[in-house]
């Protein structure tokens, strides 16, 4: 049906289908919110359709709650975009949770970004991995007003075993490929110029912060993350690590990322920050101890989470790594360099032909 029919079309025979067949509860499954009432407060119309959408084919799939035909599934998936709507053009990247291709859609011919990650990979990711709040994110950036920092959602579906984000491409790749450009061999960090570096950076701090002000924090800021468009503007991406963050009780402290979310170290170890560390190691300690001596987690609520200063920490060894060609704790192995970022106090070294204004601001 779907082949012979516009995308119009298909939209409105899918909220027909809405309207004919109620979906009450949408499973929480993958790291989806729980309902469609839930995000409602916050999300349009269409991503609360979306919701409502996945959740009937959710509910035939895992054969819960009110039976659906199997009629019904067959006509909503024949409907609703899909991959088989996109050509692939080619892979763009691949990370830990899944893939990012290069996609055609077959209504107007423009090109997207596609990621798609596997549910099951996704549910043994656990809390670092929040489907929703990347998707949300996305969402965020597509209703944005004006210029968006971030790239912003096209579609999203699912199939039994995945799940799939259309978002915003960029033609020029990463800020990651631009570096590489500017080395001799081409797959490692080149340096750039200040004036260069100015450019891009008065870029990537508006866009850290347009996430901050909407209440998350990203906590994988680096060159790859940072997509650049022929027209040399930049667009923050790749939310998959993203927390919400709690405002706490007391009002007497910055807002931070709830405790349960920071027991593993969340983020690429050239760039992340100290206090990611020292927070997950805390955390194991209290857990051993509280094993050790049968008492509640909860009686340590001294241990809280981190806050949003970990992306500026982040942001401040992307900076480095474009001024001089290195990742500023870089060593052979990820303990090593975990080692250094802890005791950073007396290791890091900006190298002395740096401008002056520039140095400073590399040591913070």
């Amino acid at each position: 049906m779907s082949s012979t029919l516009s995308y119009s079309h298909r939209h409105q025979y899918l909220s027909n289908l809405l309207q004919e067949y109620s979906v009450p509860t949408l499973k929480n499954t993958f790291n989806v919110p729980c309902s469609a009432d839930q995000i409602e407060h916050i999300a349009p119309v269409d991503e609360v359709r979306s919701v409502a959408l996945d959740s009937l084919l959710a509910r035939g799939w895992s054969r819960k709650g009110k039976e659906v035909d199997r009629d019904v599934l067959q006509q909503v998936d024949s409907l609703r975009l899909s991959q088989s709507d996109f050509r692939t053009i080619g892979l763009l990247g691949e990370g830990q949770y899944g893939v990012v291709d290069a996609v055609a859609c077959r209504f107007n011919g423009r090109v997207y970004a596609m990621k798609t990650m596997s549910k099951a990979v996704a549910t043994r990711a656990g809390p670092q991995l929040s489907l929703a709040i990347e998707r949300h994110i996305h969402m965020l950036g597509y209703h944005c007003k004006g210029s968006c920092p971030i790239t912003s959602l096209v579609a999203s579906f699912q199939t039994e075993d995945t799940v799939s984000l259309v978002t915003t491409y960029a033609a020029c790749g990463t800020l990651w490929d631009r570096l590489c450009s500017l080395s001799t061999d081409g797959n490692t960090s080149g340096t750039m110029t200040e004036n260069e570096i100015g450019w891009w950076a008065t870029q990537m701090v508006p866009a850290i912060e347009w996430l901050h002000v909407r209440g998350f924090v990203h906590r994988d800021i680096k060159p790859q993350n940072f997509l650049v468009h022929m027209n040399g503007r930049l667009l923050l991406s790749d939310f998959g690590s993203a927390a919400l963050l709690e405002i706490p009780s007391t009002g007497q402290s910055r807002p931070f990322v709830p405790r349960h979310l920071c027991a593993l170290p969340i983020g690429t170890p050239d760039y992340v920050a100290p206090e990611v560390l020292l927070v997950a190691e805390e955390l194991v300690v209290e857990a051993a101890l509280d094993h050790a001596s049968d008492v509640e987690a909860a009686s340590h609520p001294h241990v809280v989470g981190y806050d949003k200063t970990v992306d500026w920490w982040s942001l401040g060894a992307t900076l480095f790594e474009m001024s001089t060609g290195g990742a500023p704790f870089w060593a052979e192995s990820i303990e090593q360099t975990y080692q250094l970022l802890i005791h950073y106090k007396g290791y890091l070294q900006v190298p002395a032909t740096l401008t002056e204004s520039l140095g400073h601001l590399l040591r913070g």
